[in-house]
């Protein structure tokens, strides 16, 4: 009896897994009702430059580069300011929508986070 109750155990962590818990695409961390996604900044690029999330959710933005950068929504709604190396800024989204950023000092650097219930 055990031994099935081990086996069904392994089968619904497996089956958790397989239906979202290896996020590692979208830079989702953590669990439950909202979750914290992660941009990395590097080589003068936002990564992912297109992230999915969940109203509620987070979004962390990390400057792995040496050049500060900002993460700053074209609407004006939030703004990083700036993030020197290693530094991080985080908003959480709880509407749905698609809200593009930039960086300030650098315009060419483009990303988009899509909100979707």
């Amino acid at each position: 009896m055990a031994r099935t109750a081990v086996t069904a155990l392994l089968a619904l962590l497996f089956a958790g897994l397989a239906l979202g818990g290896l996020s590692g695409s979208s830079g989702a961390t953590g669990g439950g009702a909202s979750q914290l996604h992660r941009v990395v900044i590097e080589r003068f690029t936002f990564q992912p430059q297109r992230l999915e999330v969940r109203p509620g959710d987070s979004v962390e933005w990390v400057n792995r580069d040496l050049a500060p950068h900002t993460a700053s929504a074209e609407d004006g709604d939030w703004d990083s300011g700036e993030l020197s190396k290693e530094a991080t800024f985080r908003t959480t989204f709880s509407s749905a929508g698609d809200f593009a950023y930039f960086c300030a000092f650098h315009p060419m650097m483009r990303g988009e986070i899509v909100v979707a219930p």
